[in-house]
Order: C-alpha cells, then structure tokens, then sequence
C-alpha cells in the first residue's frame, strides 16, 4: 500500500502541475487574444496546445492505470523484457 501511495503522490505533484499550469497559460493567452488584431496564431501556440493534450491524456491514462492494475508495485513488467 505505501507503495501504491507513492506512486500516486509522485505523479500528482510531478506530473499534473504542469499540465495544469499549461491549461491555465493557453486559456489565458486564447482569451487575451480571442479577438482579432490581424494576426494568426503560430504554429508554436498550436503546438504547445496539442503537447498540452496529450500530456493531460498520458498522465490520466497512468493514473487510471495506477488505480487500475493490482497490486501495481509487484505487477512485473513485460513478457518482452
């Protein structure tokens, strides 16, 4: 169980601040410029909401495969390795 805690602990404060702090940074800008000055979005703003994006699914899909699988630490890895 401590282990399971750990893990959750570590991937709340490493991972999900900074897909929360990107959220609030696009939505910011987006709404400071949602109106037209003749200008056209880059392509570094376009990239950095689909990083956002899939960082925000990855992590979601580590912690519901955290929550998910029994007993997470002792689980092993792949037939492959």
């Amino acid at each position: 169980m401590v282990n399971f805690l750990y893990l959750l602990v570590s991937i709340w404060y490493e991972l999900v601040p900074s897909d929360i702090l990107n959220v609030v940074t696009i939505v910011t800008f987006g709404v400071q410029h949602r109106n037209s000055d003749g200008f056209v979005k880059g392509e570094a703003f376009w990239m950095t909401v689909f990083s956002t994006v899939i960082s925000t699914i990855t992590n979601l899909t580590l912690i519901w495969d955290l929550v998910v699988t029994p007993n997470f630490a002792e689980a092993g890895m792949s037939a492959y390795f």
